[in-house]
């Protein structure tokens, strides 16, 4: 395959755009493609902003706070009753 002088200025122009970002050519047009097949004739940055009105970033941080929260609740517990079960499997086997 060659690339035309266009191809080529395209290629860069896209790598421009998406190295500061960390995104690969193939992976940001793979998301663009599902995208578009679900927003249709809606533009994606019309998509975006829309979400972002509608979600927040304190809403995201405290989702994520309480997420955190709960794992670490359920972490404790799990421990509290691992250090139950196995003081219980000491019991029986003695």
């Amino acid at each position: 395959m060659t690339l035309t002088s266009a191809d080529r200025s395209a290629y860069l122009r896209a790598r421009q755009l998406l190295d500061p970002v960390g995104v690969q050519v193939e992976n940001a047009a793979a998301e663009f493609v599902q995208a578009k097949q679900v927003l249709g004739d809606v533009p994606l940055l019309q998509a975006a902003e829309y979400y972002v009105r509608r979600h927040p970033k304190q809403q995201v941080r405290n989702a994520v706070s309480n997420w955190r929260n709960k794992a670490v609740c359920t972490s404790e517990a799990f421990r509290a009753s691992s250090a139950r079960f196995w003081q219980a499997v000491k019991t029986l086997l003695k």
